[in-house]
């Protein structure tokens, strides 16, 4: 059974404000508890489950959510695709 630490949050939605040459930055876009207004959670770019590469403004979900020395790093990411029902509003 997997066991959460204070450190660790999963499932986390965040917004990209930067992309660098192997890894993005995303700041949470709701309070979440442990990491504080501000800060932000990097991201490898070879760990990205996109079609292509993330942009700026672009929301992503966040998984595996560590806290290290230098700051809150996700395993992986992944962008956020609306899901169409069949009357056609999204979910």
């Amino acid at each position: 059974m997997k066991r959460e630490t204070p450190y660790r949050k999963e499932g986390i939605r965040g917004v990209v404000f930067r992309v660098g040459n192997d890894f993005a930055l995303a700041r949470p876009v709701i309070d979440t508890p442990g990491i504080k207004p501000g800060e932000t959670v990097s991201f490898s770019l070879s760990e990205w489950e996109g079609l292509s590469e993330p942009r700026e403004q672009q929301v992503v979900e966040l998984f595996n959510v560590t806290l290290f020395q230098r700051g809150w790093r996700a395993e992986s990411a992944r962008p956020i695709i609306p899901t169409v029902t069949r009357n056609g509003s999204r979910l």
